[in-house]
């Protein structure tokens, strides 16, 4: 019994320490992100570009790429558009000349 409890108490702190490390190693990593170039709003917006877009993940740069947004214009009004009757130009007139007063 009391080997068991040795055991449950060891498992506790292990836990608790694991914890422990990772909101300290979490919290190490948020305050490190306030020091990256693309967040200086000293630099000039090309360098600070550069700076992400170096940073981005080839599957991040994919998917800025997507336009998932919803259309601005209704498709039906569109081909209602583009499917509207042309007019016709109007008649030339005959090369005759006409008569005059």
């Amino acid at each position: 019994m009391r080997n068991r409890m040795t055991r449950m108490a060891a498992a506790i702190i292990a836990c608790t320490g694991t914890l422990f490390f990772g909101s300290l190693l979490q919290s190490a990593v948020a305050q490190d992100t306030a020091n990256l170039p693309y967040m200086n709003p000293k630099l000039s917006p090309e360098q600070r570009a550069a700076d992400l877009v170096r940073r981005m993940t080839l599957a991040e740069k994919a998917t800025q790429m997507q336009n998932n947004s919803a259309a601005l214009v209704d498709e039906t009004i569109v081909l209602t558009f583009l499917l509207q009757k042309i007019p016709e130009p109007p008649a030339s007139r005959s090369s005759s000349p006409s008569a005059g007063p």
